[in-house]
């Protein structure tokens, strides 16, 4: 119902989810969308992604609202009982998601002295070069997001990749930086330290 993306964007819902717990048609929701568009601006950036083609048309345009932009939404509708129901459904999981964005802010400042860390690591490494840096937070990056950190940058709209993480996504590049730092240590290549995260399930990683 309510979503987190990165450490930099707020959590939003969408025209889809409004439209299926409000009983409204998508087509009305869209609409109404774009009738209020001045006021629902007011609230912050009107964020609307293109998702899908219908057939051969033009793509079919998603919009993310934050709470004050779903709230404010919600009371075009009107107030019949369905959709006052959402609303306070909707307003519960604002809040619930709100301290989870507490905390992947909370982990993202964690993650800052842990990368001076691997910078401490990478710099005792016999095989240190000018792009040594950039090259193993790439790695790491790509097992955790399938990205290296310039597809992030773009893809997400984020200056830097690490803001782009979301919080479980944080959570994996931790632990697989942590045993990164380790295989630093024990001065082992860039092929063997590849190749041994390429062998490793990144999500048993957070279980240990």
């Amino acid at each position: 119902m309510v979503f987190l993306g990165n450490v930099t964007e707020e959590p939003y819902t969408t025209d889809e989810i409004v439209a299926a717990y409000s009983g409204y048609d998508l087509h009305s929701v869209k609409d109404l969308i774009r009738r209020h568009e001045k006021r629902l601006k007011k609230f912050g950036r009107l964020n609307a992604y293109d998702t899908r083609k219908i057939g051969r048309g033009r793509p079919v345009k998603t919009y993310r609202l934050n709470e004050p932009q779903a709230t404010a939404l919600i009371t075009y509708l009107g107030n019949t009982k369905r959709v006052l129901d959402f609303k306070d459904n909707l307003v519960a999981a604002f809040f619930k998601i709100r301290n989870e964005k507490l905390e992947q802010i909370k982990n993202r400042a964690r993650s800052i002295p842990e990368r001076r860390t691997l910078t401490d690591a990478i710099q005792n490494w016999p095989n240190c070069n000018q792009w040594t840096y950039k090259t193993i937070t790439d790695l790491i990056l790509k097992k955790t997001t399938g990205m290296n950190a310039k597809q992030i940058k773009s893809r997400r709209n984020v200056s830097n990749a690490m803001d782009g993480l979301t919080l479980k996504e944080q959570q994996t590049y931790n632990a697989i930086q942590n045993v990164v730092i380790g295989l630093l240590d024990l001065k082992q290549s860039y092929q063997q330290i590849k190749a041994l995260l390429n062998s490793m399930d990144s999500s048993g990683l957070l279980e240990g």
